[in-house]
């Protein structure tokens, strides 16, 4: 079973808000409705057909740290109510949920012969803060955190487009729906799916009748978008969630997208990209390069057997016509601090294997981490005369996690929960000692690329931990090569090319955030090792939603926190 915490054990505010990663503080003015809307920016996105309805999509974005905690919740909470109520997420619900895909959510209604099509109005929006209140305390969430969580997760009054938690709180408030609606398809014999708004029923005879689906959708206090009911049979416009599911056996890409598709890389083979392009006079020649490539990966992911083919034959046009998918800048992001990046690195011996593995923790407040890490190290070296650890090493070292006392780890740990940084993690085998460097260096590489793109218009500088196994030339020139790839083909990146500065931890006290990172995430995925493992879990799991990404070289796999990362098997 996955790791869980338990939301039914705070019972005041200032317990609950550990539970989301933040401070008392911090908390309290996300729930007080005269603060709270200072910590989000709202987008206004026109709808689709905008300039003849005039409607637009509200949609927020959290400020960090409101923005780790929310994605915190969709995550813990997620955990917390799968233990407690079994019933969710329900098999019916396809959108927000892990392994699941619009794929999933058209396949059990392939073949079909009849199909009804409905979506919910303003589903998120109809989701009061009261409605999430009392839902909590189904889960056994004591009174005053239910309020407060659900105050946290709303804005207006309501769940929100844009937060993180929202598509998982509107899940687990349609549960009872999803019961329902997969009741009244069955007395059909029909086949019930939903996702997130979209709902989609069918089946080969009658289909239930749209005042019944109203009636249920009322009693769950949701309400019916007439102008998108449809009901279609084969032969129609069979659609769930944009892909045909006319073929008995598997739901396949729109025919007319694939059409395009086909006859767009005839044209590109034929004339070559930039002159197929140039010929569609409204789109710009990298745009069109970036919507063909979207385009060959959506529908080869769709359509496996095209995989293979498609991916490969416009492989060949990018290379033959020297072109490549880029996301340029769209502008000079001013008025935001620099972002620096502290690279830790640490060994990892794992049965008769050895790992080497790289720790990178971004962000925006260098001097909040300096001052946070300084004042645990004082409290420890200078106002505990009773404190159990190395002061020696202490006072050597800084703040690190090899030699300092658990007392020490545990505050320092609790710290870091709260503090604003991104870290990524990348490992892959140390063969020989040999190779030390270039495998740093092919791990760097590995990992720099998108975190380069995602700092774009910004400035980006590295802090690099002094390693006498590694060049200092070397590693300048890996980032300069990853930046200059970027630049070669004008994709999106940091404004500059970034600096690169070698220090120690003794003089950067911010390097006990990737120390530490890498010891809990070593300790961690070497547990089942241990028979006294629980302490190496509990650390790990207050951080990992501030992990962002764990790769294995070696492997290729990818790990997030929706697709976590698990200890290794205990070796033979």
């Amino acid at each position: 079973m996955s790791y869980s915490i338990n939301f039914s054990a705070p019972e005041t505010v200032e317990q609950l808000a550990a539970y989301v990663g933040l401070d008392a503080l911090k908390f309290k003015m996300a729930i007080d409705p005269a603060l709270k809307t200072g910590l989000y920016l709202c987008h206004r996105i026109p709808k689709r057909n905008a300039k003849r309805s005039g409607q637009e999509r509200i949609v927020w974005q959290a400020f960090p740290p409101w923005l780790e905690a929310h994605k915190a919740v969709a995550r813990r909470f997620d955990l917390f109510a799968r233990a407690i109520d079994p019933r969710f997420p329900h098999s019916s619900a396809c959108g927000f949920v892990r392994h699941r895909s619009t794929l999933e959510n058209a396949k059990p209604h392939c073949g079909a012969p009849r199909l009804m099509r409905a979506d919910i109005r303003d589903f998120f929006s109809s989701i009061s803060v009261g409605r999430l209140a009392q839902r909590f305390r189904e889960l056994q969430v004591n009174d005053e955190p239910a309020e407060a969580l659900a105050e946290f997760v709303t804005i207006d009054g309501a769940l929100a487009l844009g937060l993180n938690s929202s598509p998982m709180l509107a899940n687990l408030i349609s549960v009872n729906l999803d019961i329902k609606l997969s009741e009244l398809a069955s007395r059909y014999d029909c086949v019930y799916t939903r996702y997130a708004d979209d709902i989609s029923i069918s089946g080969k005879g009658d289909l239930p009748s749209r005042s019944e689906l109203e009636g249920v959708l009322e009693e769950e206090q949701f309400s019916l978008a007439i102008e998108k009911f449809r009901i279609t049979k084969i032969g129609q416009a069979h659609y769930v969630t944009g892909l045909s599911v006319s073929d008995p056996v598997k739901p396949h890409a729109p025919r007319h997208m694939k059409r395009r598709l086909r006859q767009e890389l005839y044209y590109a083979e034929k004339f070559s990209i930039k002159n197929h392009l140039k010929r569609l006079d409204s789109e710009k020649i990298q745009r069109g390069i970036n919507r063909l490539d979207g385009t060959v990966r959506y529908v080869s992911h769709i359509e496996k057997q095209l995989f293979s083919a498609l991916r490969e034959r416009w492989a060949r046009l990018l290379q033959r016509d020297g072109c490549y998918p880029s996301y340029q800048s769209f502008s000079i992001k001013t008025g935001q601090p620099a972002t620096i990046c502290y690279i830790d690195e640490t060994e990892i011996s794992f049965g008769i294997k050895k790992y080497l593995a790289l720790g990178l923790v971004f962000t925006q407040s260098p001097e909040l981490i300096d001052e946070t890490t300084q004042a645990i190290h004082q409290q420890f070296e200078k106002g505990d005369p009773f404190y159990a650890g190395d002061k020696a090493a202490l006072s050597e070292k800084g703040v690190h996690f090899v030699d300092a006392h658990p007392d020490l780890r545990t505050t320092y740990i609790n710290a870091l929960e709260s503090l604003p940084f991104r870290a990524f993690i990348v490992f892959g085998e140390l063969m020989k000692e040999s190779d030390y460097q270039d495998l740093y260096i092919s791990l760097l590489k590995l990992v720099l690329p998108p975190r380069l793109i995602k700092y774009d218009g910004l400035t980006l500088d590295f802090v690099v931990e002094q390693n006498q196994k590694i060049k200092e030339s070397a590693l300048k020139s890996a980032i300069a090569e990853v930046y200059q790839s970027l630049a070669s083909y004008n994709s999106r990146r940091p404004v500059l090319e970034p600096s690169v500065t070698v220090g120690s931890k003794k003089n950067t006290p911010a390097f006990s955030a990737p120390d530490f990172v890498l010891a809990i995430f070593s300790r961690y995925a070497q547990s089942n090792c241990y028979e006294k493992e629980q302490a190496r879990i509990h650390q790990f799991e207050r951080l990992r939603d501030k992990i962002r990404l764990i790769i294995d070289a070696n492997s290729g796999e990818r790990y997030s926190r929706r697709m976590p990362f698990v200890p290794w098997p205990k070796p033979n």
